[in-house]
């Protein structure tokens, strides 16, 4: 008679158990299948020499921000910084959207312009060593950085 009984309640906590793992399966399923892409730092020039002109008709350093994922991507409040000990440097401004699989230049020509054309308020150093970063607006998660280049 205690066997039956022992048998059902193990089978009641194997269902709850299984049921947890599914559970938890379908929900981090359902996370990943909705988080996004995190934009990436595609290509950058440190000492541009006439690759790309800005609005002022001047070769300014810059760098491309692209958006892998198929969903537009709003990354006002990002940074962008050329230093790892000021990890918030430069912000980019309020309604800054990557299309999806699309990207946006961003000059480093220490002119610091937040309308018509983006400009940081750092250069990128052409020596060894340099740095550049793209940072969440949380000032402190690093997306994608490039340390010590060339």
């Amino acid at each position: 008679m205690n066997a039956p009984l022992s048998r059902g309640w193990a089978l009641i906590g194997f269902i709850r158990s299984c049921s947890l793992v599914f559970g938890s399966a379908a929900i981090l399923g359902f996370s990943a299948v909705n988080s996004l892409a995190a934009p990436v730092i595609v290509e950058f020039m440190a000492s541009n020499d006439k690759s790309l002109y800005d609005e002022d008709g001047e070769s300014s350093d810059w760098m491309e921000i692209f958006n892998p994922d198929p969903a537009p991507l709003d990354i006002s409040g990002w940074f962008l910084t050329n230093d790892p000990g000021e990890l918030g440097r430069w912000q980019l401004p309020d309604g800054t959207l990557l299309p999806s699989g699309g990207s946006l230049i961003v000059f480093a020509s220490d002119k610091d312009r937040n309308a018509g054309e983006l400009h940081t308020n750092f250069k990128l150093s052409k020596d060894t060593g340099g740095y550049l970063a793209l940072v969440e607006a949380d000032g402190r998660t690093i997306v994608q950085e490039y340390a010590n280049y060339p």
